[in-house]
């Protein structure tokens, strides 16, 4: 009994302490999430700083190049300068620096000066040390072989002969400091060397296009090829616009001609037989010549209804038919066969030459209906 009342009682005890157990922990954590928050802002705020003393700094940097451009500016103006004149200044320099490297040659090895190697005599001739130490090693052996022992001047100077030099070489610091000038311009001309500026090419764009098309920029590769895809275009639409009026023409010279229905494939030499052939419903009438040289044969004849031939007329005895036109010959060197082998020959021809085998075409047919006509239909 005693132990169940003391455990009703610490139940009854911690139902009242929880709430103010929640409570103080949800302030412990709310606490902590300040605390996270507090600390972000710390970190944010040193980047930000670190970022301002950035900027800043690249702020002065961009003001001092500002006065540097302004300064160059200003002088630029007062003193203009244009890239020719820079070229032929340069120019100038090579020169010059060209002249000085020839003169700052040792007389001996015909070399430019090495830095620290140029040695002066008392006479003021200059030489390589290694070719002066040469000229001496070899006077000085010269010396020992010879029968004026005790006697011996030093070696002269390769140039002028003087014997009196033997005392001394002198430096002479303009010289060798105009020769570490002209060995560092070397070695700078060499690294860096002077490249002319080259104009950038321009990428082509729409509106450069549709000038060229239009015309007005034909002095570029652009406008020169615009051209040439224009001139095939009018050359194939002048080919179209032949082969339309062509057939226009064939097509009315076939509706106006009375011919017999030709077979569903009829071949050149059957079209210029039924040209030829007179109808059976009336008689044979001889043509013109002029009617058969100025009017242009067909190149094919299209199937055509025939309308009803009407009765024939009574037969007479006393009336005589006239006798048919000769038929063309049919040899292999005849008009007809001569059509076919040149449209035989035409459909192998690639398109740009239509027009002109068109021609050949129609005046080699025009021959050949003048060879045919006869004198009786004359």
């Amino acid at each position: 009994m005693l132990f169940a009342l003391l455990r009703r009682q610490r139940n009854h005890q911690l139902e009242k302490d929880l709430p103010a157990l929640t409570a103080a922990k949800a302030a412990v954590d709310r606490a902590r999430e300040l605390e996270d928050v507090l600390r972000l802002k710390d970190i944010m705020v040193e980047s930000l700083e670190r970022q301002v003393a950035l900027l800043e700094k690249y702020n002065a940097a961009l003001q001092q190049k500002e006065a540097e451009l302004v300064a160059l500016r200003a002088e630029q103006a007062e003193q203009p300068i244009s890239q020719p004149d820079l070229r032929h200044r340069y120019e100038q320099l090579c020169d010059i620096f060209g002249q000085l490297r020839d003169t700052l040659t040792c007389p001996v090895c015909y070399e430019p000066f090495d830095k620290d190697q140029a040695v002066s005599l008392l006479c003021g001739h200059s030489f390589c040390a290694a070719c002066y130490a040469e000229w001496e090693r070899k006077h000085i052996e010269a010396f020992k072989m010879s029968s004026m022992q005790g006697q011996y001047t030093g070696p002269e100077c390769p140039e002028c002969r003087t014997a009196d030099v033997r005392r001394g070489r002198v430096r002479i610091w303009s010289l060798e400091e105009v020769v570490r000038l002209v060995d560092r311009a070397t070695r700078e001309i060499a690294n860096k060397p002077y490249t002319p500026s080259v104009p950038p090419v321009e990428p082509l764009t729409a509106a450069d296009l549709l000038l060229a098309a239009d015309g007005h920029a034909t002095s570029t590769p652009v406008g020169q090829v615009v051209e040439v895809v224009d001139d095939l275009i009018e050359l194939e639409a002048g080919d179209e616009g032949e082969e339309k009026k062509a057939e226009e023409a064939r097509t009315g010279d076939s509706a106006a001609m009375d011919v017999d229905p030709p077979s569903p494939s009829p071949s050149p030499s059957a079209a210029l037989e039924s040209l030829d052939a007179p109808s059976p419903s009336s008689p044979a009438q001889p043509a013109a010549p002029s009617t058969l040289l100025a009017r242009p044969l067909p190149l094919f004849l299209p199937p055509q209804p025939h309308p009803p031939h009407p009765p024939p007329p009574p037969s007479n005895n006393n009336t005589s038919s006239p006798s048919p036109p000769p038929e063309p010959a049919k040899g292999p060197n005849s008009p007809a066969s001569n059509g076919c082998r040149e449209e035989a020959q035409e459909e192998r021809q690639p398109r740009g030459g239509r027009l002109s085998s068109y021609r050949l075409r129609i005046s080699s047919k025009n021959s050949g209906a003048e060879e045919n006509v006869s004198p009786a239909r004359i």
